[in-house]
C-alpha cells in the first residue's frame, strides 16, 4: 500500500477511519485526519486533528515465489530509473 498508495482503515478517538495513503510514502510518515481529534474545550461542536504516523511492516518469513517476485520488482525499479535524469 506504501508503494502503490490505496487506503488503510485507521482507529481514532471517535471510531474507525478510512485513511488515504498516497504511493511514495514513506515509514516515519505523519498523515493528519481532519476533525478526528480531543473535542475542543471552547466549543463542543468542533474537534481537533488527530495524527496518525505510517509504520511499514516488512515481513519476514517469505515464500520462495514471494522472494522470486520481489526481485522482479527490484530489477524493474533499478531499469526504471536508468532513464531519468
Amino acid at each position: 500500500t506504501a508503494v502503490l498508495g490505496g487506503e488503510a482503515v485507521v482507529q481514532t478517538l471517535t471510531g474507525r477511519v478510512v485513511c488515504k495513503i498516497n504511493p511514495g510514502t514513506q515509514s516515519g510518515t505523519k498523515i493528519r485526519l481532519k476533525g478526528k481529534g480531543i473535542v475542543s474545550m471552547k466549543d463542543a461542536g468542533r474537534y481537533g486533528d488527530q495524527y496518525v504516523t505510517v509504520q511499514i511492516d516488512v515481513p519476514k518469513n517469505l515464500s520462495n515465489e514471494a522472494k522470486r517476485k520481489l526481485k522482479e520488482f527490484e530489477t524493474a525499479c533499478k531499469n526504471g530509473s536508468r532513464g531519468a535524469a
